[in-house]
């Protein structure tokens, strides 16, 4: 059975189903099509308990010391 695929480079192309595990190990796949959702391949996202904090946009000073 064939099946679309996305690639790594953002492009999509039809794969055998049979050789699905070997390109996800191999990383040439970043997520496959399942009845008619893309499952994606990786680490699941982060869930946090509180939103990320924000860091400041601007530089940062800092004083070295060489006594």
């Amino acid at each position: 059975m064939v099946i679309l695929v996305r690639c790594c480079d953002g492009t999509c192309s039809l794969a055998l189903q049979s050789r699905l595990g070997e390109l996800i190990k191999d990383g040439l796949v970043t997520a496959f099509l399942r009845d008619g959702e893309w499952v994606m391949i990786g680490r699941p996202p982060v869930k946090r308990d509180r939103p990320a904090t924000r860091r400041p946009g601007g530089r940062v000073a800092a004083l070295v010391s060489s006594f």
